[in-house]
């Protein structure tokens, strides 16, 4: 397992989880809890409830009849899908105040959702078991790059710059994150995650979606990850072709994932990379 032993500049702040996604998830600890009560909590902060309610009617979720509460969001999605719809409203929303900042924000957010979509369609087609639910596997590929957004909250323009840097050279942001901070994006985020007390399969998950390759290919959460993120970033850059073969590699394996569902996951991601709500 991943140490998270890197030291972090001083003042470096680690946002907390979003209090509604942290009231709900203690909520849902209580057997005696159940969809109506968590569907009025979102309804009490309407702008989430708005933004939950768009999420929801999104094409990804294939709803016959458009939600107009949360309550009916509630009872169609159920408990365990709302649950990630509100972490992925809330999360937006907590980094709304770094518009302007020299980012395209609604591009990192919409290749996290896509990622996250992306990560439960295959969890629920791999031959091998992945050992994590799809709402899991959801919530791994909506955080794997969370960590960015914190850096990007902390170190501003000093961020940004390596960012640039990294396109400018077409070098993999990680790499010249590691060179310029002596740490990455992905180790902030599995920071983030083990604050937030998620499951240490998704800490872990975060935390190596760059590699080690040894690593992924041990892991099938890790390799699900890992994978996944490439799938969708060379098919966001146009590149479909070099997307294929990457669930044939040694390191996703231990997913059992033939080129039938690579093909159909494919053809996902672009499909996601249009209708994606943000």
């Amino acid at each position: 397992m991943p140490q998270n032993s890197f030291v972090l500049p001083e003042a470096f702040s680690i946002p907390t989880m979003p209090a509604v996604a942290n009231r709900i998830s203690t909520m849902l600890q209580d057997p005696n809890v159940g969809l109506r009560e968590v569907a009025a909590v979102v309804a009490q902060d309407a702008p989430l409830a708005a933004k939950v309610l768009k999420i929801a009617n999104s094409s990804f979720y294939g709803l016959r009849e458009r939600c107009m509460s949360t309550q009916q969001a509630a009872s169609i999605l159920g408990i365990k899908v709302l649950k990630n719809v509100v972490l992925q409203a809330a999360v937006i929303r907590q980094f709304d105040h770094l518009k302007g900042s020299g980012i395209d924000l609604n591009d990192l957010w919409r290749h996290a959702i896509v990622t996250a979509q992306t990560c439960a369609f295959l969890t629920q087609r791999a031959q091998r078991k992945i050992l994590i639910s799809a709402e899991e596997a959801y919530v791994c590929g909506l955080l794997h790059d969370l960590g960015q957004v914190v850096m990007i909250d902390n170190l501003k323009d000093f961020y940004v710059k390596v960012m640039k840097r990294a396109k400018s050279e077409h070098i993999p942001l990680f790499l010249a994150e590691q060179q310029a901070l002596g740490f990455t994006h992905a180790d902030v985020g599995g920071r983030v995650a083990t604050m937030w007390g998620l499951p240490q399969t998704v800490v872990h998950a975060i935390t190596l979606h760059h590699g080690p390759d040894a690593e992924a290919a041990r892991e099938p959460v890790v390799s699900l990850i890992l994978c996944t993120n490439l799938l969708v970033e060379r098919v966001s850059a146009g590149n479909a072709a070099a997307a294929s073969g990457l669930f044939a590699t040694p390191i996703a394996r231990p997913l059992g994932i033939n080129s039938e569902v690579e093909t159909a996951a494919i053809e996902f991601v672009a499909g996601a990379l249009k209708a994606v709500e943000i």
